[in-house]
């Protein structure tokens, strides 16, 4: 049995996630934490405007306060209907990263929606408070989008650093089931250059893990050229290994990840050293 963290703001259920957390209790029971966060506080952002103008910001906090908690009863409903094991965690009226940094601590996996979370707070995703907390998460996050499909394929984004093997080795470890769908472990450089990194340690440990494995170079830049290259797949789910960089929230270098997830168009499973 796992723990699993679904990471939810209190205006938007995650729909597709919790379709994909279905689909995996029906192979595995687990425990489901629901981790409900309230509004942003939006003194901290305009410090002496709402000094002078205390009710709106009373009203403002009780409809959050209410918004979660309809959340909060939808989420139990589901769990019930679907026989799963669940608790709630409401985190801090104000934005903490520390909290849910805390949360994933304690959890095998998180999982939250590509295009819904905190989205009434930044525009575009991943959104600022995304970055941060799939930065600071301490165990495996998984993005999802809203209209989830189930996937028949597992696509690895491996670059022959030690990030894209540690992702691998985490979705090895976490997702068992998944072993006798078609896998494919592409790799992605410019040049006539046909060598995959570290190819015979590679075939020796994935093929240990995958029963249906091929092995893929694409002739372009990964960076540049593998979002695209993706968006023309419809049925995967990818495994990366990036978001891995310090100071990610402030001076974000894009990466083929944050482009795959602005498309809500497949499931990203990311992991982290």
């Amino acid at each position: 049995m796992k723990k699993i963290i679904l990471a939810a703001d209190g205006k938007n259920f995650p729909v597709g996630a919790f379709e994909f957390i279905k689909e995996l209790n029906q192979s595995e029971g687990l425990l489901l934490t629901g981790a409900f966060l309230h509004a942003i506080n939006f003194e901290e952002f305009l410090p002496g405007v709402f000094a002078n103008y205390p009710g709106p910001v009373i009203d403002f906090i009780e409809e959050e306060k209410l918004l979660v908690k309809k959340q909060v009863q939808h989420f139990e409903e589901l769990c019930k209907r679907n026989g799963i094991e669940y608790r709630v965690h409401e985190e801090s009226m104000n934005w903490d990263i520390e909290d849910l940094a805390k949360e994933t601590r304690f959890a095998d996996m998180m999982i939250m929606s590509e295009e819904l979370f905190c989205n009434e707070f930044s525009q575009g995703e991943p959104n600022s408070f995304m970055q941060q907390t799939i930065h600071r998460s301490e165990c495996p996050v998984v993005c999802v989008p809203e209209k989830f499909k189930p996937f028949n394929k597992v696509v690895f984004a491996y670059d022959g650093k030690k990030d894209s093997m540690y992702a691998l080795k985490q979705f090895c470890h976490l997702f068992p089931q998944f072993s006798k769908k078609e896998t494919n472990i592409v790799y992605a450089k410019e040049g006539e250059d046909d060598v995959i990194p570290d190819m015979g340690y590679l075939e020796e440990y994935a093929g240990r893990h995958f029963e249906n494995l091929n092995f893929e170079k694409l002739p372009f830049n990964g960076k540049k050229h593998f979002g695209e290259w993706a968006k023309e797949k419809d049925d995967i789910l990818l495994v990366s290994g990036s978001y891995g960089r310090s100071g990610l929230s402030t001076s974000f270098n894009k990466s083929f990840v944050e482009d795959i997830i602005r498309e809500h168009h497949i499931p990203v499973f990311i992991a982290h050293n």
